[in-house]
């Protein structure tokens, strides 16, 4: 019996050619947490993503690991730490295997008052 967790017009990739589709993030009211939308390319092998939200003055705040993710998309929401700053926060996304060099990268600049922010293919 076969699962398929993507349409059947797409060939699931091997593991140097997945990448990040989209990515978006954006703050929630209370100022305090952050949600990021994630959808990747289909793969044959699941992959590992890695999240860190850097607060205006580059001090991390949030992090999240993914370990084998198991569907192409995916949300997440991250707690800051602490007091959260005014200014520009970054999410920086990493999309990888153990012991491979990381198969894509995603930086995203927000502001924790503004709707959202995305990178898109």
């Amino acid at each position: 019996m076969d699962i398929t967790f993507f349409p059947t017009s797409e060939v699931p990739l091997p593991p140097d050619q997945v990448r990040f589709r989209s990515v978006k993030v954006a703050g929630y009211p209370d100022g305090r947490r952050v949600g990021v939308l994630v959808e990747l390319t289909p793969f044959q092998v699941r992959p590992n993503i890695d999240i860190t939200l850097l607060a205006p003055g580059g001090d991390v705040v949030a992090l999240a690991n993914i370990v084998e993710a198991s569907e192409p998309r995916m949300s997440v929401t991250l707690h800051i730490r602490g007091n959260p700053p005014a200014g520009v926060f970054t999410a920086r996304l990493t999309l990888g295997y153990p012991d491979k060099a990381p198969a894509d990268q995603a930086n995203l600049e927000f502001d924790l008052s503004a709707e959202e922010a995305d990178q898109a293919e």
